[in-house]
């Protein structure tokens, strides 16, 4: 597995779906440098439906998507 750095706290690299560069192996919550629990149950989630073949949003856009979209911004109507 590849890392961000040679430093022994760094992080794993990880490309869409949480995967690592080793198929079949994904890094979600801590590990993937975010440490809160409901990131970790969200991305888990991601990850469970991508190996299922769903395709998602990602969570974290869902909900920005969700709370952003009443807004007017630049005028727009």
């Amino acid at each position: 597995m590849r890392f961000l750095s040679p430093e022994s706290d760094a992080l794993p690299i990880s490309r869409s779906h949480y995967e690592t560069n080793v198929p079949g192996v994904f890094v979600i919550g801590a590990l993937a440098g975010y440490p809160l629990i409901k990131q970790a149950m969200n991305q888990g989630y991601e990850v469970i439906e991508y190996l299922l073949g769903t395709r998602l949003e990602r969570q974290t856009t869902a909900c920005c998507r969700r709370s952003l979209g009443a807004l007017r911004i630049g005028g727009a109507a």
